[in-house]
């Protein structure tokens, strides 16, 4: 959930930019659209957060293999709220 979180703004910003000047209209409603579906996504990594745990919503994917980088990410109870709050 949390990729979603992360890529889906970049997914409707790369919508919004392939749509015609014309369509100015069209591209305020996929950026609300966007940015309603990133706050239910927000909204429900909060409901299930559990507090006294560590590390949580941890997305893991190999990246570059022959140099051992990974791509890794997760949300501990310091960044939980700025998650929350940037989703606003």
């Amino acid at each position: 959930m949390l990729i979603w979180i992360i890529f889906l703004p970049l997914l409707g910003v790369l919508a919004c930019a392939l749509l015609p000047k014309s369509r100015a209209d069209l591209a305020k409603w996929v950026a609300l659209l966007v940015t309603g579906v990133d706050l239910v996504l927000a909204a429900l990594m909060v409901a299930g957060f559990v507090p006294d745990g560590g590390t949580q919503f941890v997305f893991k994917q190999m990246w570059v293999e022959q140099a051992g980088i990974q791509f890794h990410v997760g949300v501990d109870g310091i960044s939980m709220p700025l998650v929350a709050l940037s989703a606003l």
